[in-house]
């Protein structure tokens, strides 16, 4: 979820499903350059997701560990 300047009001910024099953914690959230890189709790899985130059999430990836 984001809050783009200006706006007022959130707004999903990855699709549901994206980082794991339903109901899945995200505890690790890191934003390096344009990049997020963020850990599931239940799982134990990383991901990447480019931020893209409008500001939208490019694809994410999970990265192997």
């Amino acid at each position: 979820v984001r809050l783009r300047p200006g706006a007022r009001e959130l707004e999903l910024w990855t699709t549901p499903g994206a980082f794991g099953p339903k109901g899945g914690a995200l505890d690790g959230i890191a934003v390096l350059k344009s990049t997020v890189y963020v850990n599931a709790f239940a799982t134990g899985k990383l991901y990447r997701v480019p931020i893209e130059a409008d500001g939208s999430p490019g694809s994410v990836v999970e990265l192997k560990l």
